[in-house]
């Protein structure tokens, strides 16, 4: 009777069958089990270290979150309002990029992507994701939307973290405040004089500027400059009683978070570097004048024509310009007459300045207004390097030879491409 336990092994050997006992069947089927638990086994332990990889990475996130320090190199000291209101303020960017190479799964990684940037071009993504090494899916993110990209823990998103100078108040300050470049160092406003405190302080600078007053000036400003069509307006407001600066405001303005080519007419601080005549504002400073000087008010005499080369006179009584316009006729003196042109002997223009460069204006005195637009328009459209030109002119014609007239003709062919307009 044969055991059941035991295989039966059929060999032939030239079409004899023989038959003998296998003792291997057990081990073969055990080696079998221990193969597949061996398997199991490898798979459970890359999951284990995986999830142990992930826990650790989380955490350091959070490390980082709180506990980075900011570069010397990099730190600038914030900025804030008379009231605390953060103008200028430096923070931890983030950038992440990816590296094709490194992905595993693209699918899951663009389907992980879409939850945390809904707003994103993914076609674009992907054809970048096909023809680039290496490039940056997004830059200047929040830490929350960076702890949630680490937290993907997709090996091919490498994060660089960076230093940010914000500036939460937008256009609102933007003349004041200027603008810092790529290496972190100021390039206009108080960003540039206050450079070397900025980025040695620790402690926030305040400022003498009110954010709200800021704020309602330069709505007021904005809405005046809609209805008369001004290119630019400007306004500044101080506490007479200790001189700081409440509000200073020019227009047009700028963002400073976005950094652009600050040659632009929008960079130009009006308040500080606009030039303007002596309206209105001078009248103070003539009145103290003559307060301090003691003046008294009393009527014109005919003595105080004597020894006169040039007289002004801008009174409201018109019988006595009159008066003084006949007098100066009879003594050769020259006689201007405010608002009045036809009592002018000489009208007072305005004048445009580039270095050696003189253009003066003059309606006549029929309409000051149209001149000082005009002179607006001429000092936005004549070029800053205009002293430049002249200087480069005065060499080139140093340098010509021959009659006066070949010169002439030499120096119009070189002048003439400065008319040259494009159609």
């Amino acid at each position: 009777m044969s055991n059941f336990n035991e295989r039966i092994t059929i060999e032939d050997h030239k079409n004899d069958f023989v038959y003998k006992k296998s003792n291997t069947g057990l081990n073969i089927q055990f080696n079998r089990v221990a193969f597949i638990f061996f398997v199991f086994f490898v798979i459970y332990s890359i999951f284990t270290i995986h999830l142990i990889h992930l826990g650790s990475r989380e955490a350091k996130i959070e490390n980082i979150s709180n506990t980075l320090p900011l570069s010397s190199d990099l730190y600038r000291a914030d900025i804030i309002d008379i009231n605390g209101n953060y103008l200028a303020k430096t923070v931890k960017s983030i950038d992440v990029g990816l590296k094709t190479s490194d992905i595993i799964s693209k699918e899951k990684l663009l389907l992980s992507l879409k939850i945390i940037f809904p707003e994103k071009d993914f076609k674009e993504i992907e054809k970048k994701i096909e023809n680039k090494k290496f490039f940056y899916l997004e830059k200047k993110i929040l830490e929350e939307k960076y702890e949630q990209i680490m937290k993907l823990g997709d090996k091919s998103l490498i994060p660089e973290e960076k230093v940010l100078r914000m500036y939460p108040q937008k256009n609102l300050f933007s003349h004041i405040l200027g603008q810092i470049d790529n290496d972190n160092n100021g390039i206009s406003g108080l960003e540039k004089s206050l450079n070397e405190n900025l980025r040695s302080s620790r402690d926030p600078i305040k400022l003498t500027v009110d954010k709200d007053i800021q704020f309602l000036i330069r709505k007021e400003l904005l809405k005046y400059q809609e209805i008369f069509k001004s290119k630019g307006s400007a306004a500044i407001l101080m506490d007479v009683n200790n001189g700081n600066i409440l509000s200073l405001v020019s227009l047009p303005d700028f963002n400073p978070n976005e950094r652009k080519n600050i040659s632009d007419v929008n960079y130009i601080n009006r308040v500080t570097k606009g030039t303007y005549e002596l309206g209105s504002v001078f009248k103070v400073f003539t009145f103290a004048s003559a307060l301090n000087e003691k003046l008294i008010e009393r009527a014109f005499e005919e003595s105080d024509l004597e020894g006169r080369d040039i007289v002004i006179c801008a009174t409201d009584n018109y019988e006595l310009h009159q008066q003084i316009v006949a007098l100066n006729k009879e003594t050769k003196i020259l006689t201007n007459v405010a608002d009045t042109p036809e009592l002018c002997d000489f009208y007072l223009g305005s004048i445009v300045s580039r270095g050696d460069l003189k253009i003066a204006i003059s309606t006549n005195g029929k309409s000051p207004t149209l001149g000082k637009r005009i002179r607006q328009y001429l000092e936005d459209a004549l070029p800053n390097n205009t002293q430049s030109i002249i200087n480069g002119l005065k060499s080139f014609r140093d340098t010509l030879k021959g009659d006066f007239a070949s010169k002439v003709t030499a120096l119009n062919e070189v002048t003439k491409k400065l008319s040259d307009r494009e159609d």
